[in-house]
């Protein structure tokens, strides 16, 4: 009897090291799974960060030609306005002329 119950616990001790080993097992291929899950989410993260970098440049790019372009209207329109003027300045004397001619 004391032979049978040294087998029985021997029986539960050697299940309970292969539920112990298995228990290992699975939290090793789960932490492995997990850690390559972790690895595709950084390659993606970058991946990101080198796409913000890429539009923040172009942001950066289109602002530039924006301001370019008012720059390039402002000094188009005071021409314009200077040029009106110096018209209307000529018209003004033509205008005296034909006054006077008359």
């Amino acid at each position: 009897m004391l032979r049978d119950r040294g087998r029985i616990s021997e029986r539960i001790i050697s299940d309970l090291k292969r539920s112990g080993e298995d228990s290992v097992d699975t939290l090793m291929q789960t932490l492995s799974g997990f850690k390559r899950a972790q690895e595709t989410l950084d390659i993606e993260v970058e991946g990101h960060r080198v796409v913000i970098v890429g539009k923040e440049s172009e942001i950066s790019a289109k602002e530039e030609a924006i301001n370019n372009l008012k720059r390039a209207i402002e000094i188009e329109t005071n021409e314009k306005e200077i040029e009106i003027r110096r018209i209307k300045t000529e018209i003004d004397e033509q205008n005296k002329v034909v006054e006077n001619q008359q």
